[in-house]
């Protein structure tokens, strides 16, 4: 069975946090802390990095990307996961 896990819990939506991103992001990153181990300029990453990145194993990752709930890019024989992609996983999980 799995479970979701809401990390918007707690977060206060005013209009000065919403018209700052970099606020969102750090308040997003509070409730997650592997959101900081992403690199602003870093569009793609491996299933070997967001295995690390996610604490899942490499195996669970290949296998939710085979199944469509993650979605990749493929480059001849290897896969890729977007940066934004990587950040929607962290923030809302994997069903």
């Amino acid at each position: 069975m799995s479970k979701k896990i809401d990390f918007s819990q707690g977060l206060e939506t005013t209009s000065s946090s919403i018209s700052n991103p970099t606020q969102i992001f750090k308040n997003q990153a509070m409730l997650h802390p592997s959101l900081l181990k992403l690199k602003d300029d870093k569009l793609l990453y491996s299933i070997r990095e967001v295995a690390e990145i996610t604490g899942m194993s490499y195996h669970f990752i290949a296998a939710k990307i085979r199944m469509n709930k993650i979605k990749a890019v493929q480059f001849g024989d290897r896969k890729f996961v977007y940066h934004f992609e990587l950040k929607r996983i962290l923030i809302e999980g994997i069903e």
